[in-house]
């Protein structure tokens, strides 16, 4: 939960998330609101989350990622069959 006063109400606030855990993609929310879809494995990205915050109130923020190794997700690897 992060609290957000009423003070910054003016201009546009960003959010910047560093490398989403390492993962493949990810949908980044706002009080359940989501504000952002991100794919490309390492690469920080900003998204704009002025219009979803509650000013003067805590608010929720949560990252659903998708870490599945697949044959065009970043970093590439081989992807095979073992045979058991």
């Amino acid at each position: 939960m992060v609290f957000v006063p009423h003070a910054i109400i003016i201009g546009c606030i960003l959010m910047k998330t560093k490398s989403p855990f390492k993962t493949h993609s990810c949908c980044q929310f706002v009080n359940g609101n989501l504000v952002t879809r991100h794919a490309g494995g390492h690469i920080p990205f900003l998204a704009e989350v002025t219009s979803f915050l509650q000013y003067g109130q805590k608010n929720l923020i949560s990252v659903a990622v998708n870490n599945t190794l697949t044959d065009i997700t970043v970093p590439q690897g081989s992807v095979g069959t073992i045979q058991t």
